[in-house]
């Protein structure tokens, strides 16, 4: 959020950079969906950082973390307030992590299926690799 420039998020998603590009040439390389047991401590770091900014306070500690293994963040995270934190639920309205980045666009795309009228806009922040990898998750 950069409200003195009128840039305004209202949802933080992390997810970890496994891209399947290896060489200019892979473009036929295939993303992996999920990796079991991939380190996800520094999303986690990243939303612990992202809900201090948000909520001006911490409401996670280092070892509050979403298990990814346990599901994705229910579709009304993209519809509720981010004013609005429910640590004890292990849920939070302004950030969530994904284990994968096929699993984040895969949700996206249905929850935009499930209510048409919604609109996105996404800044792919990271390496060149993992906007290279949205893009070619968008063109599926």
């Amino acid at each position: 959020m950069i409200p003195s420039a009128g840039i305004y998020f209202s949802k933080a998603i992390f997810v970890p950079s496994i891209s399947a590009y290896t060489k200019v040439t892979s473009a036929t390389s295939t993303i992996p969906s999920y990796t079991p047991g991939k380190d996800l401590s520094w999303q986690f770091n990243l939303q612990r950082i992202w809900e201090r900014i948000i909520h001006g306070k911490d409401v996670l500690d280092q070892n509050h973390k979403i298990n990814a293994s346990a599901g994705l963040p229910p579709r009304e995270f993209l519809y509720e307030e981010t004013s609005h934190c429910s640590p004890e639920d292990r849920y939070f309205t302004s950030s969530a992590v994904f284990p994968s980045l096929p699993l984040t666009i895969n949700w996206l795309r249905d929850c935009v299926r499930e209510n048409p009228s919604l609109r996105l806009q996404v800044l792919v922040t990271g390496s060149l690799h993992l906007v290279g990898d949205v893009l070619k998750l968008l063109r599926r």
